[in-house]
């Protein structure tokens, strides 16, 4: 099933979940951010990928948090301020947070392809005080297989015009627990946390109509002077994005539906076209020059005479 959970072993640890799904053919961008703000305790969270058929190339994404990239990842101000030389940042609600590196090696499961481990420890400045309640952990997918969250979907029509279109439809869930087996979904149940914010971004080409369903949404231009960088486009030519932004608040799982439209076209399809184009085009030329040689005299003898 297309699914993703998370699960903690102790309530109260995570505050935010950032999934950002990037799908954009035109600029070449397929791969998958997550962002985690959790409390600054020891606790296990593991992320469960959905049928996963290999080993996980992830990426620590903590060098790009700078310049605007937190203001447009948490949607709100972030502020920041440095004690102990520890860079502190702090969003609504005066909740203080530090970036934490992820150790992108350590964190994958060998034994159990497709999960994503990440242990947490208390963490102390070098006099051994506190700076920060929460730490934010962010990195990317990069090898993440896009079709286990888009399912391709071809009309059933048989007319011409819908072999020019085709339908996608991710189903993206956060800890379904009716998707899963009795006894996994028991232990997700019994180790619930209630996320104050899940938010799941969808970027993708502009070209595309796209319909959605589940929690609160907005859409946008994507802000290319603060993702530009992030996305290491470089100097490579850029095509505009649609940023689709859901989001389930205070809530322990999440369900987004997006249904995304869009034209297709292949170089059969660019044949049978011109083909069907050249035939209309012989057929309206024989019945022009048809028509006043033997089908007008016959019907002007027909109506005249009788």
């Amino acid at each position: 099933m297309n699914t993703l959970t998370v699960t903690s072993d102790v309530k109260g640890t995570i505050r935010q979940l950032h999934f950002n799904l990037w799908d954009s053919a035109r600029n070449d961008l397929h791969f998958l951010d997550i962002g985690i703000l959790c409390k600054n305790d020891k606790c296990n969270l593991t992320i469960h990928l959905p049928d996963c058929g290999q080993k996980l190339e992830l990426e620590d994404l903590s060098s790009k948090f700078i310049d605007n990239v937190p203001n447009a990842i948490f949607n709100t101000p972030v502020d920041s301020e440095e004690k102990n030389r520890i860079r502190i940042f702090k969003i609504e609600n005066n909740l203080r947070f530090i970036l934490s590196p992820f150790d992108t090696n350590a964190s994958v499961n060998p034994n159990k392809i497709g999960e994503i481990n990440i242990a947490i420890e208390k963490q102390l400045n070098p006099q051994n005080v506190p700076v920060a309640d929460y730490r934010y952990y962010r990195f990317r997918i990069k090898n993440f297989d896009l079709t286990k969250v888009i399912i391709e979907v071809d009309s059933n029509s048989k007319s011409f015009e819908s072999s020019f279109s085709s339908c996608k439809v991710i189903d993206f869930r956060v800890n379904d627990s009716k998707l899963l087996p009795v006894i996994e979904s028991q232990k997700i149940i019994l180790s619930a946390d209630v996320f104050e914010k899940i938010h799941f971004l969808y970027m993708t080409d502009v070209n595309e109509d796209i319909q959605l369903t589940g929690g609160n949404y907005t859409t946008r231009f994507l802000e290319r002077d603060i993702w530009d960088d992030y996305l290491n486009l470089g100097k490579k030519e850029r095509f505009d994005m649609i940023a689709y932004h859901l989001r389930q608040e205070k809530s322990f799982s999440a369900n987004f539906l997006i249904k995304c439209t869009y034209s297709k076209t292949s170089k059969w399809h660019l044949v049978a076209y011109a083909v069907i184009v050249i035939a209309l085009a012989i057929v309206a030329n024989f019945l022009c020059w048809l028509f006043p040689r033997w089908l007008f005299p016959l019907l002007k003898n027909i109506f005249i005479k009788g």
